[in-house]
């Protein structure tokens, strides 16, 4: 049983949506908030698209409780998974995020479950990722670890750290460091990497929510939990 709401992330691929929402129906009972962007005013075609997928929440899913959260205008990737997971978090103490092109199985959902209740007090972690860094199942012999990384193909974390994210309404003073956290024992040719990475989406020219939440997870000394084998897929 999955005990952890669902959050689902969709805005104009229907038939991703549709297989999305029946995959967790195949799985058993859970709360699944699916959030839905809007369309932009100058596109027809997305406009259908989008209608599309707001029709696919009108279907009964026998095992599910959905939750709709549906933006009224475009609000970008970054813009909706920001006021998305506000919104769920008003009422969810803890979530597992999924995006409408992401696949996990009951292993995934395990992780999530367990680490979300076995971490909760736990302040150096801040989320919990399903899928493998690339070849670390070379370095690492155990099932999970506790990476300095995140990742958002499937993953979960819980309100009180996300609710800290966002007061800090992407102030981000960890870009100002012109060396690495010493907690990262990271070389500053990457932290240089990351530093240009995150600052082209804190100014808003990468349209991304993931290089910020990276940002303050690392201003935080947070870590996140990873297993050492994917859990989940990505079909793109």
């Amino acid at each position: 049983m999955i005990r952890a709401s669902v959050v689902l992330f969709g805005f104009r691929r229907a038939d991703l949506l549709r297989s999305s929402l029946g995959d967790l129906n195949g799985i058993g009972p859970m709360r699944v908030h699916v959030v839905l962007d809007g369309a932009p005013t100058h596109s027809p075609e997305i406009q259908k698209e989008v209608s599309r997928c707001r029709q696919v929440l009108q279907r009964a899913w026998s095992a599910l409780d959905i939750v709709p959260h549906v933006a009224e205008e475009n609000l970008g990737c970054r813009g909706r998974v920001l006021t998305g997971l506000d919104e769920v978090f008003q009422t969810e103490k803890e979530a597992i995020i999924l995006e409408d092109d992401i696949r996990a199985g009951p292993d995934f959902f395990h992780l999530c479950n367990q680490g979300l209740e076995l971490l909760q007090k736990n302040e150096q972690v801040g989320s919990i990722c399903g899928t493998a860094l690339q070849g670390i199942h070379r370095k690492i012999r155990a099932p999970v670890f506790l990476s300095l990384y995140t990742g958002s193909w499937g993953w979960a974390t819980w309100a009180d750290r996300w609710q800290k994210f966002r007061a800090d309404n992407l102030k981000l003073n960890v870009l100002n460091q012109a060396e690495p956290p010493q907690w990262l024992k990271m070389e500053k040719s990457e932290w240089l990497f990351w530093q240009n990475r995150i600052g082209l989406a804190h100014s808003g020219q990468l349209d991304s929510w993931a290089y910020p939440w990276q940002a303050f997870c690392w201003q935080m000394g947070w870590f996140t939990l990873r297993p050492s084998a994917n859990l989940t897929r990505n079909l793109g």
